[in-house]
């Protein structure tokens, strides 16, 4: 007996117990309703009153209808969403809003930096002309003085020589002095 048990065993291969993966979706009700007869039990057992499931009390209660249950109500997906978030499967509804004020914030901080190199280089342009304006200024300005200098030589020279011609005239000429 022990012998066809060996045998069966390795040369026959495994014997499969049940076969697959059975139905699925009927599996999770299955568990699903174990779940919550469990939790039913354990809400006994500590004396409270069934759950209301979540569902928000007051006038927002026709959201949460029976007839809005089609696929699930309102409520239960937002708490289904919540757990989502705190169990860190979904990122957190602020995080998005985070980023994106941060983007906004980069994009604005370079447009102002390229509002201000524009704005430097116009400011370069603008320093460079009026730096080559000065120097133009200052040449027309010594040429300026350099020619007064000598108009002013030369008009020297000619009172000097104008003396020089009266003396002679006078000096040539004999005038009576009363007429001086």
């Amino acid at each position: 007996m022990a012998l066809e048990w060996l045998v069966a065993g390795t040369l026959l291969g495994r014997k499969h117990r049940g076969g697959g993966k059975g139905d699925r979706k009927a599996q999770t009700q299955r568990q699903n309703e174990k779940r919550r007869l469990a939790r039913v039990a354990a809400r006994t057992a500590a004396g409270r009153l069934k759950s209301k499931g979540g569902r928000p009390p007051g006038p927002q209660k026709r959201r949460c209808s029976k007839s809005s249950m089609t696929k699930r109500n309102q409520c239960q997906k937002a708490a289904w969403m919540i757990r989502r978030r705190l169990r860190g499967k979904q990122t957190p509804m602020a995080v998005t809003a985070f980023a994106r004020a941060a983007n906004e914030a980069i994009e604005q901080a370079k447009a102002a930096k390229q509002d201000a190199t524009v704005a430097l280089e116009q400011t370069k342009k603008a320093a460079n002309e009026s730096i080559e304006a000065a120097k133009a200024a200052k040449q027309d300005a010594t040429v300026a003085l350099e020619q007064t200098k000598k108009a002013e030589a030369r008009l020297a020279d000619a009172i000097d020589y104008a003396d020089r011609l009266r003396s002679r005239v006078r000096s040539e000429v004999r005038v009576p002095p009363f007429l001086g």
